[in-house]
């Protein structure tokens, strides 16, 4: 039987438990971090063992979650495609994902993704088109006109709209995007504090 329950019991029957005991309990109270708000099926994102079709859909899942539009590609769809993009308005991110930890884009990699950046803004004439790579983690995080998105980061960004309810939007995205920003805790902190917790 929980300690809580106990101490009720007590107090019902007009039993005042000893100081030192509320204490105690006070004490036991379990500190609650921000993956408790998010369930295991994103949390496998970050460091759970997933085959790389499973890994896309999951970003997939985690993408529309947030609140964009997205449509999935890559292994959905026979032929050379992006894993998904990933929509805001007038902003389209096409994204490839790697199940990768420590991933640090190769030439090839860099060369497909602005492939597809190219494609899209052919596809999407009145709209901003950006790249993103969508890993476990990476090696560097680099400003440039690609930008790298972690996972970890972006299920962080989850339990941040979990926590702010309908207060949240995806508004930022436009400032990150127009400084060219990797996306990392620190500033999804400082990008969606004005929408305080």
């Amino acid at each position: 039987m929980e300690v809580t329950k106990i101490l009720e019991i007590l107090k019902a029957l007009g039993e005042e438990p000893p100081k030192e005991w509320i204490e105690l309990v006070e004490a036991r109270k379990p500190v609650i971090g921000w993956r408790d708000y998010v369930g295991k099926y994103f949390l496998d994102l970050i460091d759970g063992e997933l085959s790389d079709n499973d890994f896309e859909d999951k970003c997939y899942h985690l993408l529309t979650s947030l609140g964009f539009e997205v449509e999935q590609l890559g292994h959905k769809v026979v032929g050379e495609y992006p894993d998904g993009e990933a929509k805001i308005d007038e902003i389209i991110i096409v994204y490839d994902c790697k199940n990768i930890f420590d991933y640090k884009p190769n030439a090839e990699d860099r060369r497909k993704l602005n492939e597809y950046v190219r494609d899209a803004k052919l596809k999407y004439k009145n709209k901003n088109v950006y790249g993103a790579f969508l890993a476990r983690n990476f090696e560097d995080l680099q400003k440039g006109d690609l930008f790298y998105f972690p996972v970890s980061s972006l299920v962080y960004l989850l339990y941040k709209k979990i926590m702010l309810g309908r207060k949240f939007s995806l508004s930022p995205f436009r400032k990150i995007l127009a400084k060219k920003e990797a996306l990392n805790q620190t500033l999804i902190d400082n990008e969606w504090r004005t929408h305080s917790l």
